[in-house]
Formats: structure tokens, sequence, C-alpha cells
């Protein structure tokens, strides 16, 4: 038969001397371990991946510095190179050396962070022209947010797709999903945060962009690459 409650015990003990208590706080204890060693699991997985990544770049720019380090605008050999970027690199991303507004080649990477930032701040400062009149006229909402629920958290979770980039967090669709119901619980809490304060996240003002190389034309024209924007997935997906 099961445990039963001594007459004699009023502190909440079993006949046997266990402590019901004492056993449910065991048990609530080993829940809140598994999550810190989860996220903990998370953060050091993210800073080893930083890190290589890091260390590619690095050695990628040391070798470009290299390539790079005898050659003038004025060369004709910078023809021959570029031809050979062109037929080489289908797939090339704006870390190649490309020519800034003007006209200059930019070599190492102070250079071509500046060319690129040149070419996004012409590009999305455009404003274009879109038909202002046909937005709808509605009322302003007064009041306080809707409620925002664990099962809210959990729909958006289950139409993000995985293995896709991460943002500047580092936070990726497959790890919200084996998060659990804890991580569910702590989604939804940043967001009633969020909807509450109207401020987000600093990483989430954030994003990476690509510049994925079209595969014609000059490659070190900054036209000829298409720019991926690469934003946090939970500002994306989730809210």
């Amino acid at each position: 038969m099961g445990n039963t409650l001594s007459e004699n015990d009023d502190d909440g003990k079993m006949d046997n001397g266990v402590d019901v208590e004492e056993d449910i706080s065991d048990e609530d204890d080993s829940g809140g371990e598994f999550a810190v060693y989860f996220f903990f699991f998370i953060f050091v997985f993210l800073l080893i991946s930083r890190i290589e990544t890091n260390k590619q770049t690095y050695a990628r720019s040391e070798a470009e510095k290299e390539q790079f380090a005898d050659i003038s605008p004025n060369d004709g050999s910078i023809y021959k190179l570029a031809k050979q970027m062109d037929r080489k690199n289908q797939d090339v991303v704006g870390e190649k050396c490309v020519r800034n507004d003007a006209g200059e080649l930019s070599l190492n990477d102070e250079d071509k962070m500046k060319a690129w930032v040149e070419h996004y701040a012409r590009l999305l400062n455009v404003e274009f022209e879109w038909p202002s009149d046909l937005l709808p006229d509605l009322a302003p909402v007064e009041g306080p947010p809707p409620p925002i629920t664990v099962d809210h958290i959990r729909k958006a979770l289950s139409k993000m797709k995985c293995g896709k980039a991460a943002g500047p967090s580092g936070i990726i669709a497959e790890m919200l999903k084996a998060a659990g119901e804890e991580g569910l619980e702590m989604l939804r809490q940043l967001a009633e945060v969020v909807f509450i304060n109207g401020e987000i996240p600093k990483d989430w003002e954030e994003s990476y962009i690509l510049n994925l190389y079209k595969g014609k034309g000059d490659a070190l024209d900054r036209g000829n690459y298409r720019g991926l924007k690469l934003t946090d997935q939970v500002k994306h997906e989730v809210l």
C-alpha cells in the first residue's frame, strides 16, 4: 500500500519519516538547475562559435592583406584579379575588395567597411513614393495591450523555421524550441515587458547585412551585390 500520514504527525511527514514538502522542494530545485545548466550550455556554445568565427575572419583578413599588399589601382594586374574573382566566386560576399564612391579600390577591412557604409547610407535613405491616401482611417485603440499567453508564444515558435542564420543576439529557432515550457514562459515575460514598456532589447535594434555577389558583372562594383539582412529571430517571428 502507499504511504499514509501518521495520526500523531502534524508536521507534514509520512510515517516512514520522509518530508513531503522537502521532496516537492527538491523537485522544484532540480527543474531550476536544469534550466540554469541549459542556458549556460547555450552561452558556452555561442561563445565558442563566436571565437572560432573571429579566428577565421582574422585569418582571412590577414591573407587578403598579403594578397593585395603590392597591388596598385593603376596596375594592369588588378583587372586580371577582378576577372579571377568573377569566375571563381559566384557566391562572393562583401568581404572582398570593392570600389568606394570615389572609384578607389578598398583593400583593407576598414576601407571596405567605409565603402559599404557609403553604399547602404545612400541606398537605404531613398524615400520611395507610396499612396498614403490609401491608408485606412482607424480609430485609436485605448487601454492596456491584450495579455500575452504561453499559447501565443507556442504558436509563434511552431511557425519558426530551423536552419536559419542567427542575428546579432546569436539566438536561433532550434535553441528556443529546445528550451521547453520554461523557455516559453521566459519568452512570454519578455514579450510582455516589450509591449508594456514600449522598448526592445538593444540587440533587436541591430542587424547583420551580408553582401552576396549576384554572379554577373564587375565583382568590384557594389551594385552587383545583393544585401541580405539578418535580424533577431525572436523579434522577427515571435513579436
